[in-house]
């Protein structure tokens, strides 16, 4: 096949030869199939792709094998650091990780080989982020807890530095493309938290981080996920972030999301939940911050399929300069999925007149016993909140700064980690300009009133 009327760019060019593959999980005719369904689909015309555009990397080449270099893995279990390096981690008997590519070769025991049947289904999906992450497949990580077991909390950190990338690459014009794919496979009465955090060293440009992460949830199993996006902006407005989250849901499981949506020029976030079974839950939360020119995209798939289902959406956006953000929340209720409860709220503060939000809640009711309801707004911060505190002495620097700590506070108060809490405070102070952290002067204002007032 040619790729000479491809405009995807260098996000089309396997990383490597298609007929070759070290690990045999990836098919050369799986890359074949990719490559075919890719070249084919039209961004301009998917509604799901309307406002993301990739055309800023289209003139660039994909970096060779030679010039390809792997990132800096960062893991630890219960704050405890672990070699990312090894192909296979009995870590304790509550929990195991393992290389994709050696669970694809050894013989595995009935749990893992769920996980391994469940992995294969998710390739096999005629789905866009699929396709990308199969023509530049590098292996990934299958994280297994056993029945009955709390794990305890996995801190999963990948971190691009310049130095790791060829000086001649940025000469060239060339591309250098990270794909991270884990599997989260939880059996019965499971319990296991989670902190997947992007990094990408500041000023560090032509570089495309593509990250896909599933989960899986049996019965009764329990999930706690929070994922931080801090990839630096390029001098050239070609730093990307492709990332997809998939779960799940079945019969009595919680899921707990939390996404951070901090830097990158060009963030598309997809999360795909499915609540199979009865009473599973998820409840998803999410902050995007926006400065600059960027584009911060978060595409949002909830599907209730079976009855007595609860799931909970709240993502709030801060945007300024010229920056955009786009929230497309799309809930499905089945038919058969009666006491349904579905909530979404999607706030979207605008810090500048040039800065702009898309919001596109979408409900598709099949059933009449439900519970759902979804609210979006767009603004910019309250003139009678300003004034409020203007009368009690705040200058407007100061009453900017605090109204909208207000407004990003709620998601910070439920991050897990001082790191996250920091990256959050940073990039407000980096991006937006404002200082999270109130003086002494401020500590006295009522900020449950102010809050709910924004």
């Amino acid at each position: 096949m040619s790729l000479k009327d491809v405009n995807w760019g260098p996000l089309l060019t396997p990383s490597k030869p298609l007929s070759t593959n070290e690990n045999g999980f990836i098919s050369s005719e799986r890359q074949e199939l990719a490559l075919q369904r890719l070249s084919q689909f039209n961004m301009a015309r998917a509604e799901a792709w309307r406002y993301t555009s990739l055309k800023r990397i289209v003139q660039l080449k994909l970096m060779s094998d030679a010039q390809q270099t792997e990132p800096n893995w960062q893991l630890s279990f219960n704050e405890e650091a672990i070699k990312a390096s090894s192909a296979s981690m009995l870590l304790n008997s509550k929990l195991r990780i393992i290389s994709l590519s050696e669970l694809a070769k050894q013989n595995r025991d009935q749990l893992a080989e769920q996980a391994f049947v469940w992995i294969e289904q998710q390739f096999a999906q005629d789905e866009t982020m699929h396709d990308l992450h199969s023509l530049h497949y590098r292996d990934g990580l299958v994280v297994i807890v056993e029945a009955g077991q709390d794990a305890g909390e996995l801190c999963i950190n990948m971190k691009r530095e310049k130095s790791q990338v060829s000086a001649q690459s940025a000469i060239a014009n060339t591309l250098q493309i990270d794909s991270r794919n884990i599997w989260f496979y939880l059996a019965e009465d499971a319990a296991l938290k989670v902190i997947e955090s992007f990094e990408t060293e500041q000023g560090l440009q032509n570089h495309t981080q593509l990250s896909l992460t599933s989960m899986y949830l049996s019965k009764n199993s329990k999930l706690d996920y929070v994922r931080s996006q801090e990839q630096s902006r390029g001098n050239e407005q070609t730093s990307l972030h492709l990332g997809r989250v998939a779960a799940t849901v079945y019969a009595e499981a919680n899921l707990s999301l939390t996404s951070l949506n901090l830097g990158s020029d060009l963030c598309r976030l997809e999360l795909d939940i499915s609540l199979e079974e009865s009473q599973a839950r998820a409840d998803l939360s999410g902050l995007y911050l926006g400065s600059s020119d960027v584009l911060l995209d978060q595409h949002l798939t909830l599907k209730h399929k079976a009855p007595s289902c609860r799931s909970s959406q709240s993502f709030k956006g801060a945007l300024g300069a010229k920056s955009r953000g786009v929230f497309t929340g799309r809930v499905i209720v089945s038919q058969g999925a009666f006491d349904t409860v579905a909530e979404q709220n999607n706030p979207n503060l605008l810090l500048s007149e040039s800065a702009k939000a898309v919001t596109r809640p979408q409900l598709e009711i099949y059933n009449d016993d439900v519970e759902c309801s979804h609210g979006a707004t767009v603004g910019q911060l309250d003139e009678d909140a300003l004034f409020y505190l203007r009368a009690r002495g705040l200058d407007e620097a100061a009453a900017l700064r605090a109204l909208t700590s207000a407004f990003v506070g709620e998601i910070r108060e439920t991050l897990p980690k001082q790191n996250l809490k920091r990256a959050l405070d940073s990039s407000l102070k980096q991006s937006l300009g404002l200082e999270l952290e109130l003086n002494e002067a401020e500590e006295w204002i009522d900020w449950e009133l102010i809050s709910a007032n924004i």
